[in-house]
């Protein structure tokens, strides 16, 4: 039976309008944000975060992505419980580090020292790595409702309890710290809530015990070998930039946080939706099988994201002046630049679990590893030569534009897909995006910028419309041939 017929289009649509909605709660509120806390106020925050997402991206030690793979559900409560011990040891290590770590350096990154930031970074480390240790059960009991709302909470909820602070008590950057803390609360209460009753029930069919716990820790002691440095890698490589900035000037760390996390949103709102339907069915099914499906979705996504692409590429400046504040402008521009990352960065997060259902974990650790090797050293050069930082946002996003190309060719690889896909998506994007760019000058060079924006921004939204209705009608076809 297709994947698209029984489970795969309805899930991942079910979990995209959860998504969706949240992703319009961040768009109404981040905007109240930019007017309420200062880039100075916000790019603190940034680096801080990144900080914390840099060790919560190993909190579990891997084992959270491994909940997936049991073929019982009982077993899978053994790793559950394998990761939110480990997430509550490296959480409150993490806070230990953080306060041994010299003032003069955390003020060189751009941050402050003190109490409150230290215990934020143990908690939001900890609440992250346990939060996605029970989202992964959720995705393993088919909750997926649940996992998409808990992730929408944690989205949303950020600058929510960020702006409601900063009116109850003041704006400030703790207040941004505590926000964030309570978004994972609030993830967490849901998880537990809604998502946590099965957990208990297998969790009671086996009994605590070590040597159990020590089984299934080598069972899959590829996560923790090869994951936990995938994850760190990769983590670094995305956050490298902020540690940068951060030790440059705070207001540059703060236009840059609010394009990366504006330019993150489709990110977020695919890999959310499309990730953890494909790992759940992947992890039972023969891959290759799905094939198909994985390519029809690709080019059907290429068709809707590359002209809206183009629309932004051209326009961020003023979308981002006209929505966060005459003093964010400069964010549009560096949003303009990395928003070229966004396209094989989406695609490749939607289908990295690849390497996870077929084994070849070592295989994405390489990758990442010698891509994160020659970002470093290239950001490092641009950096020490005295380039713009506009430059160094450059260099940024041409050698992680790349990496993601080459990783979406290993994702067909290692599945055993057709490299004629592949190529076919990247024929795809390139005339795609062609096309979208010269109608866009030739419509600004007819009738002018303000007018060619909507002309086209029209244009895309009939053609979208256009994309989505063919695909139900497939749909409704395959359903009717089954």
């Amino acid at each position: 039976m297709s994947i698209i017929d029984s489970r795969f289009y309805k899930r991942v649509t079910n979990l995209a309008g959860i998504r969706i909605l949240a992703g319009v709660l961040v768009l109404v509120t981040v905007p109240v944000l930019t007017r309420t806390y200062t880039p100075t106020q916000y790019g603190q925050w940034v680096v801080w975060f990144s900080l914390c997402v840099l060790l919560s991206s190993v909190s579990s030690l891997g084992y959270a992505q491994a909940i997936v793979l049991p073929k019982l559900h009982k077993h899978g409560a053994l790793l559950v419980r394998l990761a939110i011990a480990c997430c509550l040891l490296v959480g409150s290590t993490g806070a230990l580090v953080y306060c041994a770590i010299p003032e003069d350096l955390l003020l060189a990154l751009g941050i402050p020292q003190s109490a409150a930031w230290s215990i934020g970074f143990g908690l939001v480390v900890t609440l992250t790595g346990i939060n996605e240790s029970l989202g992964s059960w959720n995705i393993r009991r088919e909750k997926f409702s649940v996992y998409a709302q808990a992730q929408a909470v944690a989205t949303a909820g950020v600058p929510a309890c960020q702006i409601g602070l900063a009116y109850v008590v003041g704006a400030s950057e703790i207040t941004l710290v505590i926000g964030t803390v309570l978004s994972l609360l609030m993830s967490l209460v849901l998880l537990l809530t809604r998502g946590g009753l099965g957990l208990t029930k297998h969790a009671q069919q086996s009994v605590i015990s070590w040597k159990k716990e020590y089984i299934s820790s080598k069972q899959y002691d590829a996560y923790p070998k090869f994951m936990v440095a995938y994850n760190l890698v990769g983590t670094f490589r995305e956050r490298f930039i902020f540690f940068l900035l951060g030790q440059t000037n705070s207001l540059e760390a703060g236009l840059f946080g609010l394009a990366h996390r504006v330019v993150q949103v489709p990110k977020n709102l695919m890999a959310s939706s499309v990730k953890p339907v494909f790992y759940q069915i992947a992890a039972r099914a023969d891959i290759r099988k799905l094939e198909n499906e994985i390519q029809g979705f690709l080019l059907a996504a290429v068709k809707v994201m590359i002209p809206v692409w183009v629309l932004f590429l051209f326009s961020s400046e003023a979308i981002f002046s006209f929505l966060f504040g005459e003093e964010w402008r400069q964010a549009g521009a560096y949003a303009a630049i990395i928003s070229f990352v966004a396209i094989p960065n989406i695609m490749c997060a939607c289908f990295d679990r690849v390497f996870d259902v077929t084994g070849r974990q070592k295989v994405a650790f390489r990758l990442e590893l010698g891509f994160s090797i020659l970002l470093a050293i290239s950001i490092s050069l641009a950096a020490l030569a005295d380039s713009p930082m506009m430059h160094i946002v450059v260099v940024q996003s041409v050698v992680l534009t790349l990496y993601f190309f080459v990783y979406l060719f290993f994702i067909y690889y290692v599945a055993g897909y057709s490299l004629g896909g592949f190529w076919k998506i990247q024929l795809a994007i390139f005339l795609l995006a062609v096309v979208s760019v010269l109608y866009f000058l030739f419509l600004n060079w007819t009738t002018g910028e303000a007018w060619a924006s909507v002309i086209y921004a029209s244009t895309v939204g009939i053609c979208i419309a256009r994309v989505v209705l063919d695909e139900f009608k497939k749909f409704g076809a395959r359903k009717e041939c089954n």
